[in-house]
């Protein structure tokens, strides 16, 4: 009879530790520089810091990585205003871009960006911001480009900030650090 009892309370413990490794191994942290994505029955979810249980064979997650990343705007060959210079000109800048923490703005972004990797989330925010530096920087002469770097930066900013949280993401910050021409002007 005792080794009856003994097996019974083996695999009552057995039963126990398995259901608590089983748990453990489904219950996932979420750090404060991630967003996580549950999705399967019943839609999706964000989950922003803390942890989430994750139900076998229903759900399952992804990251989505919410910290800044620095990208170096050049766009060359920008034909100024043609009415008044229709000089060459090639803007450097740097950015800085993220994806949003703003719970709607989250949400856009893992509808939008969930699957891809950050080069190409990365390559999604340089090519609007080169696209709206290159249209911004058109309207005006080089003149006005070299004057007023702040002004067009913060155009810049503004236009592509809206298309980028379209997407889900935001600019922190839009830096011109150098303007050049072919002629050194």
């Amino acid at each position: 009879m005792d080794i009856i009892i003994v097996l019974m309370g083996l695999v009552i413990a057995s039963t126990i530790m398995a259901i608590f490794i089983i748990y453990a191994s489904r219950l996932k942290k979420v750090p404060p520089d991630k967003a996580m994505v549950v999705y399967g029955r019943g839609g999706f979810q964000l989950v922003t810091g803390g942890a989430r249980f994750i139900w076998p064979v229903t759900q399952s997650y992804e990251f989505l990585a919410l910290d800044v990343r620095t990208l170096e705007v050049d766009v060359q060959d920008i034909v100024t205003d043609v009415r008044r210079s229709g000089a060459k000109v090639t803007i450097k800048s740097v950015a800085q871009v993220k994806i949003s923490s703003n719970e709607a703005i989250l949400r856009t972004a893992a509808e939008n960006l969930l699957h891809k990797s950050d080069i190409e989330i990365s390559n999604i925010a340089l090519k609007t911001l080169e696209g709206h530096a290159r249209g911004v920087c058109a309207t005006l002469t080089i003149e006005e480009i070299n004057s007023d770097r702040d002004s067009i930066a913060s155009k810049i900013q503004n236009m592509a900030g809206n298309d980028l949280k379209n997407m889900g993401i935001e600019i922190r910050s839009f830096v011109i650090r150098d303007i050049e021409d072919s002629h050194g002007y």
